[in-house]
């Protein structure tokens, strides 16, 4: 039997520019469009890709989440909730 452990860290800093990390949280609105915060600093930082990707998606529930591509991001992954709050993995 394997023992796979997760690792979870509380960082401070720009979460578009997280190099070390496979995906980052989006701070989602249901839409999956480009906003403030949170969402407004991965979507300006991805590019317009995310938000491409993500539309065919939308709109998302509460506790739902999806998962994009990173784009211009550091990191291979997006995971957009609109119940997130700025939680990295």
């Amino acid at each position: 039997m394997s023992d796979n452990r997760i690792s979870v860290q509380c960082v401070v800093g720009d979460i578009a520019q997280q190099p070390d990390i496979d995906a980052v949280v989006n701070a989602a609105n249901a839409q999956l469009r480009t906003g403030g915060g949170v969402a407004g600093a991965l979507h300006r930082a991805a590019g317009p890709g995310l938000a491409e990707e993500g539309q065919p998606m939308a709109p998302i529930a509460p506790g739902q989440e999806v998962l994009t591509g990173g784009h211009n991001l550091p990191n291979c992954w997006v995971i957009h909730d609109i119940t997130a709050s700025c939680i990295m993995l």
